[in-house]
């Protein structure tokens, strides 16, 4: 399972999902506060992601079950939506925009979680049980980076944008790792 690239690509893009979705529940609010928002309007930010977040769980499913994609240019598709969202949200100071991002961005990452399940299934599907814990794991090592990432954006260079463009940009990456799965799964 290990030796499997494909093991390799879906814990990637685990880890990269919960590296993009952990710091934006965080931060939201007080990121919108910095864009000059109040506070009354800035606790909204955190609702909207959840609701993005909610239709992306329970509405897209179908994308891939009625084969308009397939599994890998989805996979690619949302990473990339996602990475998209993050390098956008610093450049928008409109609340209308600011606001489409965000229930875009959770939307995509609520579409995200659900196929990891699925991935496993498609791609380790002999090892599917043991794949399902391992696949977590380095998200769970990575979450460890989270306080101090965050930690450093706001106290050493005094604002997100930096860690959107950077958790943004690895998003992307790993979205584009997905257009290896043809040469790497036949």
């Amino acid at each position: 399972m290990i030796c499997h690239p494909m093991f390799h690509i879906i814990s990637l893009s685990l880890a990269v999902y919960n590296m993009l979705f952990d710091p934006s529940l965080a931060v939201i609010v007080d990121y919108v506060k910095d864009k000059g928002f109040e506070n009354s309007v800035a606790k909204y930010f955190l609702s909207l992601l959840s609701l993005g977040d909610l239709i992306g769980k329970l509405c897209f499913c179908w994308i891939t079950d009625r084969n308009y994609l397939s599994l890998p240019k989805y996979m690619m598709l949302l990473l990339v939506v996602q990475g998209v969202c993050f390098f956008l949200i610093p450049l928008s100071d409109a609340s209308h925009v600011l606001t489409i991002l965000v229930v875009i961005y959770g939307t995509a990452s609520g579409a995200t979680l659900v196929m990891f399940p699925i991935l496993v299934e498609n791609y380790l599907i002999s090892v599917q049980t043991l794949a399902i814990g391992c696949i977590t794991f380095l998200s769970g090592v990575l979450s460890f980076a989270v306080p101090p990432l965050i930690g450093y954006f706001r106290d050493n260079m005094g604002s997100y944008d930096g860690m959107f463009y950077l958790l943004g940009t690895s998003s992307l990456l790993v979205g584009l790792l997905w257009l290896l799965e043809p040469m790497i799964y036949r």
